[in-house]
């Protein structure tokens, strides 16, 4: 709680929309996620993994779940 995420790879992060697209063009496997913790840069390493395909609705109540988390 409280980190701000501000790049995924080389792709700057600015929205959650920026997020994930930034995400949805990543494949399995490892991430640098550059987030701003307790006022100074850091980049944490993070596993992507294979998600299912989700139709427009299924997409939208992800987004609004994961909103909040992020």
């Amino acid at each position: 709680a409280g980190d701000v995420i501000i790049a995924v790879g080389d792709q700057r992060v600015e929205s959650i929309g920026s997020l994930l697209k930034a995400l949805s063009n990543k494949s399995e496997g490892t991430v640098a996620v550059k987030i701003i913790r307790n006022h100074a840069e850091q980049v944490i390493n993070v596993t992507l993994e294979k998600s299912e395909l989700l139709t427009p609705r299924r997409r939208a109540a992800a987004t609004q779940r994961h909103a909040a988390v992020i």
